[in-house]
């Protein structure tokens, strides 16, 4: 393999079942934003089972990666004769996720499902310097843009990449950062999942995400949550509290 063929590398989502589209990276930039990415590609492919090489001779770009908007000098390498290419299998990732991922490497931004209905009581607490610093990473949310038309983006004032990249969710971009040692993007992940709590989530969340009591910092945030706003939670999420997040509620009901 030529040192112009190591260049970029092909990452294959594996979710859902069948997904056969890929993203071709530029491998240094990925190496430098996970140390995962490093260890695998830049030991020469000896102990990656799951690398394999595909010639890609005389198939033209693929529609799915123009979608995706990014600069084409960066991930897409569409000039000049095809080669063949590593392709690395990215296992527990379907492919929206993988361009969140590789959007967030390339532009430093996230871009995080936000629940409409919850925004303003989960962050009417914050001051404005603490809201600041709770968002450093996030971008606009579909939602928050009041302007959505046909128009331009620079006309209707919508992020560039609306339309493009669907808004991921906070919980699997930690889990998925976490598993491939993104450290930018698991605490730009956490920020957003902190700062996205409510009470009227609090009870689906416990119930419906697995990661709160997988990770220490998630439930940390949301120990600190309850701890602090258990007047506005129902009686109906106690034994959550106590299960999950190892909360005395009696104790802190008599505080």
């Amino acid at each position: 393999m030529s040192s112009a063929d190591r260049d970029f590398v092909s990452l294959a989502p594996t979710l859902p079942a069948g997904e056969d589209r890929v993203l071709r990276v530029h491998q240094g930039i990925l190496c430098n934003a996970s140390s995962y990415f490093a260890s695998l590609l830049e030991s020469d492919f000896a102990e990656a089972s799951d690398l394999r090489q595909e010639s890609q001779l005389g198939d033209p770009p693929s529609s799915s990666h123009a979608q995706l908007g990014f600069p084409a000098e960066a991930i897409l390498k569409q000039e000049g004769p095809p080669r063949p290419a590593p392709m690395v299998k990215v296992n527990d990732i379907t492919y929206s996720q993988l361009q969140t991922l590789l959007f967030f490497i390339f532009t430093g931004e996230a871009v995080f499902q936000r629940r409409p209905y919850t925004y303003e009581t989960s962050t009417d607490a914050l001051d404005e310097s603490s809201r600041a610093s709770s968002d450093e990473f996030a971008c606009p949310s579909y939602w928050e843009t009041k302007v959505r038309s046909n128009s331009s983006l620079i006309e209707s004032n919508l992020p560039w990449w609306d339309g493009h990249l669907e808004p991921a969710s906070a919980f699997d971009m930690f889990r998925i950062a976490d598993k491939y040692c993104i450290e930018e993007l698991r605490s730009a992940s956490l920020q957003h999942i902190a700062r996205d709590i409510s009470a009227s989530t609090i009870k689906s969340d416990l119930e419906g995400r697995e990661e709160i009591a997988l990770f220490p910092e998630i439930k940390d945030v949301y120990r600190n949550f309850c701890t602090i706003c258990l007047w506005a939670l129902g009686s109906d999420v106690d034994k959550l509290m106590e299960e999950i997040l190892g909360l005395d509620i009696a104790k802190l009901s008599e505080d």
